[in-house]
């Protein structure tokens, strides 16, 4: 996996959200801009594998 998007295997998704509840997914990346976005994307499609943007709504 790239170092340079900062992937975290296994991670927790409780600290990310509001009422601290959460399972864990497979991989995270918390991208801060755009281009980590797109890469993101691209390294997921690539591997085929799914995606889901939790964002800070």
């Amino acid at each position: 996996m790239p170092a340079s998007l900062g992937i975290v295997d296994d991670a927790s998704l409780a600290p990310l959200t509001t009422l601290q509840l959460g399972g864990r997914a497979r991989h995270l990346i918390d991208a801060a801009d755009e281009a980590t976005v797109v890469a993101s994307l691209d390294w997921a499609a690539a591997r085929g594998l799914p995606v889901f943007i939790l964002g800070g709504g």
